[in-house]
């Protein structure tokens, strides 16, 4: 065979492959291999999965070393291994410890990437993922990232350093 017969042959098959794994790259549900998959990709460690009662599934992890987050799954069915959630949302628990300060913290914050609540002592951070009609492994790990940069402000807004001056991003530039 040619080298011009050969490159011809490799094109073709890499233009009929990469729908094929594009496409698998696509998320319309999710599972706990996915959620390890995506917790590992973004530098986290799992640390523990949950199956609640009422069918959702909670995958605990520890990105960057310092942040502690969850995946939340619900609209789930199937059980164990098999469980497949429709939807994703990410938390961050900040143990701000005063009602007070996390209501006051809560009211001032206006992030782009999550929502937030004050619950009693602690702040809330949740970002939810659209996965209806497919969403790219790509667009999930730039939610992830976003939700991690975001985090990262809100850390050094919770607790800024002892100069008073707020800690700078600890790993993470905001996304594009």
């Amino acid at each position: 065979m040619s080298m011009n017969l050969k490159s011809v042959a490799a094109t073709l098959a890499f233009v009929l492959i990469t729908p094929a794994a594009a496409a698998a790259q696509s998320w319309t549900d999710w599972g706990e291999a996915e959620a390890r998959l995506l917790i590992e990709a973004e530098n986290g460690v799992v640390t523990e999965v949950a199956r609640e009662e009422e069918g959702s599934l909670r995958v605990y992890g520890t990105m960057d070393g310092w942040l502690n987050l969850m995946l939340v799954g619900s609209d789930c069915t199937g059980a164990g291994l098999k469980q497949r959630c429709k939807g994703l949302g990410i938390n961050g628990l900040f143990e701000v410890d005063d009602p007070a300060r996390a209501a006051a913290l809560e009211r001032e914050f206006d992030y782009q990437y999550v929502a937030d609540v004050a619950d009693d002592g602690d702040l809330i951070l949740h970002r939810q993922v659209e996965l209806g009609g497919g969403a790219p492994l790509a667009n999930i790990r730039a939610q992830l990232n976003g939700f991690i940069v975001t985090s990262e402000l809100a850390s050094s807004r919770i607790w800024p350093t002892k100069s008073g001056d707020a800690n700078p991003a600890k790993s993470r530039q905001p996304p594009p």
